[in-house]
């Protein structure tokens, strides 16, 4: 098994904003699937690039069902809020009480497989809310 060191609180790349994922190739695929090892091993339930020092809009997350990976998230709209505590794998052993989104519409290139990435436009609530929201909004766009 492959992890990567996650970056946490201070340190700048948390800070800087993420480009897009110009090419989905054998290596995008090898950073997701390092991604999801280090997710499992932290162990964490979702995991942006930048976390990994990656400077690219993609994620991994897992809410029990196998993993997922996003590409060139965007949100293009929101409704509702929802308060909970949250924790980020960023900032180890803390959580906090925040408001996000109780429901998204997202568009992006995802996959459940890591092999066939496909353009997708869903509109998702609950855990999915939340992790879309605090990833692609939060971490990839500082």
């Amino acid at each position: 098994m492959t992890t990567l060191p996650i970056r946490t609180y201070g340190d700048p790349v948390l800070n800087q904003v993420t480009t897009d994922v110009e090419n989905i190739d054998g290596k995008i695929a090898a950073l997701a699937q390092t991604m999801i090892e280090t997710m499992n091993e932290a162990p964490g339930v979702g995991l942006a690039a930048n976390q990994v020092g990656v400077q690219k809009r993609l994620f991994v997350y897992d809410k029990g069902e196998g993993p997922f990976v996003v590409v060139n998230p965007r949100i293009l709209e929101t409704d509702g809020e929802w308060t909970f505590e949250e924790g980020c794998l960023s900032v180890p052993g803390l959580s906090w009480e925040i408001t996000r989104a109780n429901a998204v519409h997202l568009v992006s290139i995802s996959t459940a497989t890591r092999s066939t990435f496909r353009p997708t436009s869903t509109r998702v609530g609950s855990f999915n809310t939340r992790w879309i929201t605090s990833t692609a909004c939060c971490s990839l766009n500082a």
